[in-house]
């Protein structure tokens, strides 16, 4: 196996520009690593309890304001 690593840009419409020559009739197996940090386009998922416990589990009052604001941090 032989391994070649690439920086490769996109073009405003998202494609791969300056890909590389590769032999004919080969297979390859890509992996890709965004290297910018801009997450504009990212949204967080949005988390789900499992369907076992959906319906199972219920809330009364404020589950934040359980404990007196004097107790938080400390380690005593």
């Amino acid at each position: 196996m032989y391994a070649e690593k690439i920086i490769a840009e996109t073009d405003p419409s998202g494609n791969i520009k300056g890909l590389p020559s590769l032999p004919a009739n080969s297979r390859f197996e890509v992996i890709f690593l965004q290297l910018d940090s801009d997450t504009s386009g990212y949204k967080v998922p949005k988390r789900t309890p499992h369907p076992a416990l959906r319906g199972s589990v219920q809330f009364h009052g404020d589950v934040i304001d359980t404990v007196a604001e004097s107790d938080w941090d400390s380690h005593t």
